[in-house]
């Protein structure tokens, strides 16, 4: 686990180079492995890193396990970790528990020295990804009379993969977590003898299958964490290792579980619960059977929590919640009850076996030599070669050596480094200009040497090559295009349907191509400096029949046409908005028109918004349309000149 974010300056550092809190720091869970509050990490921190976590958790609250009852529960969990080498882990957990409940009387239990052992295997799959995997055993004190300890010992087997993001080229300070988890729980046999002298005690028992009178109850359950079945648990976590300032993070954490019996023990769960009874405190006639309760009856958790790690060196704070989301109110007699709500305080310390700085050995003085050779250096400025304008930002490097590039400042000076005697070539880059170079001489008895070297602008200007289509993905030749912008230039397009132009300014241009067998477009396009922009324009074959004619101030087009009831135009609507389009392109004396369209008065709007949308697509200026929601019988265009 990560707890620091990435620099952001520094986003190529290699794992080597980042920091020792960000690669190794971890801190264990609530079970004693290294991760967030309780789901496991693959990572394992440091080799030799040894983590201690002392770890208090409270519920209060009243109406939890019987109408009209008080609950009380404290937990405690100290925890130690160590990593032995670079992918190996053991931990250890020491869990007690304290509860005290009121109905259907005053009640106190106490679970004391429950051991958890357990060893993790886990490590980097890329510099993201992390997949781990751990075993553990949970030993139950025992509170019978056989001890029973060893038939009581549980076994885990969890699978945990993590994407920690802070691994990418610019890290993101996130961690998600996810954990497969198999839990052998056997901790129902630790009660074995009790319920056998229960049993023995009831007068006039039925049958042990059927009977429910010895069994524990759901508050023996929770106070001493009993389950009569296995859990298979899906977790998923997530961690945002946040940095507030110089060695000082806060890491919020939420942690989701859903436990999933497994009735491997073939426990048959005596089933005398109904609906009325619900809610008594009288023995078990709230207990019903996960064959009748169902998923309600499943443990699920969600834990909530913010980690501090204060610039103290391997200290770590907790605090957060832990919220009951399933099997809180619906019991059955094979699982614990689970507590609405606990809150969690936790302590922390990750010794991380950071390794001392190592120690520079003194030296003897090296013995005197002969005098060093004279050197020099060369102080140069960098001008534009037309306007003798001071070049900033120029590059200089100097010609077959591994000395780092300089860069020139605001007035196109440079000062090389100490060089020898002789002859130095300096090659000369910038974004703007042509790469050159310039030289200098270092004279025999050294000293600094003054340089003018000048560097030729790139060109300003950039290009555009358009392609013309029509409707079929035929090319369209002879077509005159007319780009209009910071430049004026007409062009035309050759048998490729092809057109190109060199040498344009850049800046916004619009296109307008002319073909005599097409109806006219208008688009715009961008030229770039340095650069060919390219355009790709699609034509309408002009119709062999027009649909669209002028007389007078109105304009006809019987052909613009909606589907139904809609504001769709028709096939042959589109094309009649394409012929309206070349009409008004090739028309600059009609000056506005006003849009009406057809049908009720909001829908003849919409009709009239979608053919200037049309038309103001195709090239025409939106200033010369009107859209009106007069409704009319049919789509009237009106010429408005006044």
């Amino acid at each position: 686990m990560l707890e620091a974010a990435a620099d952001a300056a520094a986003p190529e550092a290699s794992a080597e180079e980042l920091p020792w809190a960000l690669r190794n720091r971890a801190y264990n869970t609530w079970g004693g492995s290294t991760g967030g509050l309780f789901i496991d990490d693959p990572g394992i921190g440091a080799q030799g890193a040894v983590r201690l976590q002392l770890g208090l958790d409270a519920y209060s609250g009243d109406d939890f396990l019987f109408d009209g009852d008080s609950v009380e529960q404290n937990r405690q969990a100290l925890s130690v970790s160590w990593t032995a080498l670079a992918y190996l882990e053991f931990f250890a957990a020491l869990h007690n528990r304290g509860t005290v409940s009121t109905v259907p009387n005053a009640e106190s239990l106490h679970s004391m020295g429950d051991t958890a052992l357990g060893v993790k295997v886990g490590g980097q799959l890329t510099d993201v990804l992390r997949l781990g995997g751990s075993l553990r055993l949970v030993m139950l004190n025992d509170v019978g009379t056989q001890e029973a300890l060893l038939d009581a010992t549980g076994i885990g087997l969890r699978a945990s993969l993590a994407a920690d993001l802070q691994g990418l080229d610019k890290p993101v300070p996130l961690i998600i977590r996810t954990n497969l988890d198999y839990y052998f729980d056997n901790s129902a046999t630790v009660l074995e003898d009790i319920e056998d002298a229960r049993y023995e005690a009831i007068d006039n028992p039925l049958d042990k299958d059927d009977e429910v009178r010895h069994l524990i109850t759901r508050r023996e359950r929770l106070g001493l964490g009993i389950n009569r079945v296995d859990l298979f648990t899906l977790g998923i976590g997530l961690e945002l290792p946040l940095e507030l300032s110089e060695d000082f993070y806060l890491h919020p954490i939420a942690d989701w579980r859903l436990g999933m019996p497994a009735n491997r023990q073939d426990f048959n769960c005596p089933f005398f619960s109904s609906d009325e009874a619900r809610g008594t405190p009288e023995l078990g006639a709230d207990d019903t059977c996960l064959d009748d309760a169902g998923f309600e009856s499943w443990p699920m958790q969600l834990g909530v929590g913010l980690r501090v790690v204060p610039p103290v060196r391997g200290l770590g704070v907790i605090l957060g919640a832990d919220f009951g989301l399933g099997g809180t109110d619906v019991f059955v007699r094979e699982l614990a009850p689970t507590a609405p709500f606990r809150l969690i305080l936790a302590l922390g310390y990750d010794y991380d076996a950071q390794p001392p700085a190592p120690q520079v050995p003194v030296l003897p003085p090296e013995p005197e030599g002969p005098p060093p050779s004279p050197t020099g250096r060369v102080t140069g400025t960098v001008t534009d070669a037309s306007s003798a304008a001071p070049i900033a930002g120029a590059i200089v490097r100097l010609q077959g050596s591994e000395l780092s590039a300089l860069a020139t400042d605001i007035n196109g000076g440079f000062t090389s480094y100490e060089l020898q005697i002789g002859p130095a070539l300096f090659e000369l880059s910038h974004p703007d200009y042509q790469a050159g170079s310039c030289a200098a001489q270092i004279g025999p008895t050294g000293g600094d040497v003054a340089v003018a070297c000048t560097m030729a602008a790139l060109p300003t200007t950039g290009s555009l090559l358009g392609r013309l289509q029509d409707q079929y993905g035929a090319s369209v030749a002879g077509a005159t295009v007319t780009l209009t912008g910071p430049t004026t230039v007409t062009v035309s397009s050759d048998v490729a349907g092809e057109f190109r132009h060199d040498g344009l300014a850049p800046g916004e241009y619009q296109v307008r191509v002319d073909s005599p067998l097409h109806l006219l477009r208008v688009t715009k396009a961008t030229v770039d400096t340095r650069r060919q922009s390219t355009v790709s324009v699609a034509l309408l074959s002009k119709p062999t029949k027009g649909t669209v004619r002028r007389t007078g101030s109105q304009i006809t087009g019987r052909a613009l046409r909606f589907d139904g009831a809609t504001a769709d135009l028709t096939r042959e609507g589109n094309l009649a908005v394409a012929e309206l389009a070349d009409l008004l392109l090739r028309s600059p004396d009609i000056r506005r028109v006003r849009i009406q369209g057809n049908g009720g008065e909001q829908l003849a709007l919409t009709r009239a918004l979608t053919i200037k949308q049309r038309l103001v697509d195709a090239g025409v200026s939106d200033a010369r349309l009107e859209a009106v929601g007069e409704p009319s019988g049919r789509v009237k265009l009106t010429i408005l000149n006044e």
